[in-house]
């Protein structure tokens, strides 16, 4: 008899899966969506600001715009260091030996 006596399963409805944010009721799911989506803008603004700063900067000849004399390299900064590695650049630092004009080339890798 404990067949006929079954009534059904009614599962608990539980609020772990919802969250408050700034005030309002979200999913755990949308807010996860939110997060991809803007993520996603992220990596578009990044590969625009990339592709800007190859085109800008694809001929190089290492003279001073100022002397025209040549232009060693010199050591990165750490912020050419970590510029290089979010943008997925090569980054190169030169100055120049008789007037001190430093530039900043950036190519593809």
């Amino acid at each position: 008899m404990a067949i006929l006596d079954y009534q059904g399963f009614r599962p608990k409805f539980s609020y772990r899966h919802i969250k408050y944010v700034g005030g309002y009721k979200m999913e755990s799911s949308a807010i996860l969506g939110v997060v991809f989506i803007v993520t996603a803008i992220c990596m578009v603004i990044i590969k625009a600001i990339r592709e800007n700063l190859i085109d800008k900067n694809i001929i190089f000849d290492n003279q001073c715009p100022v002397c025209q004399s040549d232009m060693p390299r010199i050591p990165r900064l750490a912020r050419h260091k970590i510029f290089s590695r979010i943008l997925l650049l090569d980054v190169q630092y030169y100055e120049c030996d008789d007037c001190n004009t430093k530039r900043l080339f950036t190519g593809p890798r």
